[in-house]
């Protein structure tokens, strides 16, 4: 599991699971979390997230380095 922002893996255990989502809204519109356009945007973003996870360091790298110098 990673939360928002998160670029580590958290592990939790079946029996620490508190609820599950069910629908979201963005702003006043509910989004269909069934729909086909849904589902890409879940695989874009779990199967991005090695890609995402290197640029992240890169820009955290260079802002330590900017704030170093």
């Amino acid at each position: 599991i990673r939360g928002d922002n998160c670029y580590y893996d958290e592990y939790v255990k079946h029996n620490e699971i508190i609820g599950v989502m069910v629908e979201c809204y963005r702003g006043e519109k509910k989004v269909n979390l069934n729909s086909i356009f849904y589902k890409l945007y879940v695989c874009i973003r779990v199967y991005s997230y090695p890609i995402r996870s290197v640029f992240n360091k890169i820009k955290c790298l260079t802002i330590n380095l900017v704030i170093f110098l």
